[in-house]
Formats: structure tokens, C-alpha cells, sequence
């Protein structure tokens, strides 16, 4: 359940995780992960250097996991 809006507080942060399962034909389930890192705000270094603009991707990850249909 989400948090009631607030008057006194501002996003910085957003990640959103998203996983996909599957059953593959020779008998392995995999599931398959995206992770998404956002910012409400440009991302720069202490020097001034801009890393990612409001609302590109800072972080992007794909993790994979494999089972054996035996393995439960």
C-alpha cells in the first residue's frame, strides 16, 4: 500500500525492478531481471560534470538465474 502524499517531501530516487520467468524446452526455468536506477534531478560529479540528466538511466542491470526443472 502506497504512502498518503505528502506536501513535505520530494522524490530523488526512483528503481524499478522488473523480473520475467520462463520455462525453457530443455527442462531449465529462467528468470530474467532489469533494474533501473533514476534520478529526479541531473546526476553530476563534485567537479560539474554531468553524468545523467533528470530522469535518464544511472544504473542498468540484467541479472539471470537458471534452474533445473529436478532442482525444487
Amino acid at each position: 500500500m502506497p504512502l498518503p502524499a505528502s506536501p513535505h517531501r520530494t522524490e530523488l530516487h526512483l528503481r524499478r525492478i522488473e523480473m520475467r520467468g520462463y520455462r525453457r524446452d530443455d527442462g531449465f526455468y529462467e528468470i530474467d531481471g532489469r533494474v533501473t536506477d533514476t534520478k529526479t534531478h541531473d546526476l553530476t560529479t563534485p567537479s560539474g560534470t554531468q553524468v545523467a540528466a533528470t530522469r535518464e538511466i544511472v544504473r542498468l542491470r540484467w541479472p539471470a538465474h537458471y534452474r533445473d526443472e529436478r532442482e525444487r
